[in-house]
């Protein structure tokens, strides 16, 4: 019962926390690693070519549905859920490592249950890499900040623009 209060502690205060300049600076620097980072990996993996999607209607609600899943509901999970804030940072580098593996764990899981149709892209190494990749910037993110929202935001673009400008595959689970 502690450890599930504990985790409710945890996620309130990270949706209520509005990140200050400097770490919305910091998400900006975190970012401008690790997009060219999954780049690479899309590029090398197959899993990303730039292409434009002509499916306005399609996009704007991808965009929608994306805002809450994956990027609201993930980062709850994987980052506020799992990840000490920053005053308890004397747990963080493990922290960061267990919301990592479970964030990239979480996505061949959530491609067999809910899109059985990326499940080769889901599964493959780059990818998996990618994911990684995304993971660990968030939760570094995440520390600095000790809010959500910077987090949601980044994921939501991500997920956006692979799947509007990058060939992703349809639907707003990735």
């Amino acid at each position: 019962m502690d450890g599930l209060r504990n985790v409710f502690g945890r996620v309130k205060p990270a949706l209520v926390t509005w990140p200050n300049g400097a770490g919305w600076l910091c998400a900006v620097r975190e970012l401008f690693w690790a997009v060219p980072a999954i780049l690479l990996c899309g590029w090398f993996g197959g899993f990303m070519r730039f292409t434009v999607t002509d499916d306005m209607a399609g996009l704007v609600t991808l965009a929608i549905v994306a805002i809450f899943a994956p990027a609201i509901g993930e980062e709850i999970l994987f980052r506020a859920a799992l990840l000490p804030r920053s005053e308890e940072s004397r747990l963080c580098g493990k922290a960061i490592l267990v919301s990592v593996v479970a964030f990239v764990a979480w996505h061949p899981l959530q491609a067999l249950v809910f899109g059985p149709d990326v499940v080769p892209i889901f599964l493959a190494p780059w990818f998996l890499l990618a994911v990684a990749v995304l993971g660990l910037a968030l939760a570094r993110i995440y520390q600095a900040t000790a809010s959500l929202w910077p987090c949601v935001l980044a994921h939501w673009l991500v997920v956006v623009c692979w799947k509007a400008f990058l060939g992703g595959p349809p639907g707003p689970f990735s």
